[in-house]
């Protein structure tokens, strides 16, 4: 099983946390296991240029994982969990019940048709990067060569404000355990 495969989830349609809930729980069922889950962080949505639809604020948190599954059948997976939970693809920055982005696979590069890891803009997002930080603020990022508390430090002040933030899923006691000595690390 390869580890330290970080998942983004997002969405800003029906009940997201549950949602959110609903797709953790049935990955093991497609041969992905939960490591450890970061709190989830509300944010209003990103727009493209000239977008006035009104639309409500995303929900996004970050998972790790491990899995028998190579980036592009992890992405294939992930794929079909977001069909099963009602994703219908409308277009970049659109209203869904459900995101999976991968964002980290081990120390792997990948540049693929529709497959970029890490994920093009992982630097770029404050709702990336607090969850991820949550999780392993001392990873460093296969080639950028900055750690996660370096890439936030260097957002602060400067993205947009986040909303809220909860504690959305229970982790297993081991679970937990993992994700606090990461943090001390």
């Amino acid at each position: 099983m390869t580890r330290g495969i970080y998942l983004g989830l997002g969405g800003n349609l029906l009940d997201v946390l549950a949602t959110f809930r609903s797709a953790v729980d049935c990955m093991p069922s497609f041969g992905i296991e939960i490591v450890a889950a970061a709190r989830a962080y509300r944010t209003p949505p990103l727009r493209l240029p000239g977008d006035v639809e009104a639309m409500p604020d995303f929900w996004n948190t970050v998972i790790e994982v491990s899995t028998q599954h190579d980036p592009q059948g992890l992405l294939d997976v992930a794929m079909d969990i977001e069909r099963a939970h009602g994703r219908v693809r409308k277009g970049r920055w659109k209203p869904r019940t459900l995101d999976i982005d991968i964002l980290l696979f081990g120390e792997e590069q990948v540049i693929q048709s529709g497959l970029t890891i890490p994920h093009p803009e992982i630097a770029a997002r404050m709702f990336v990067l607090m969850p991820l930080f949550d999780l392993a603020p001392k990873l460093m990022i296969p080639g950028l060569g900055r750690s996660v508390t370096k890439l936030l430090a260097a957002k602060k002040n400067t993205e947009r404000e986040i909303l809220e933030e909860k504690n959305w899923y229970s982790a297993t006691p081991a679970q937990q355990s993992k994700t606090q000595e990461r943090a001390k690390a």
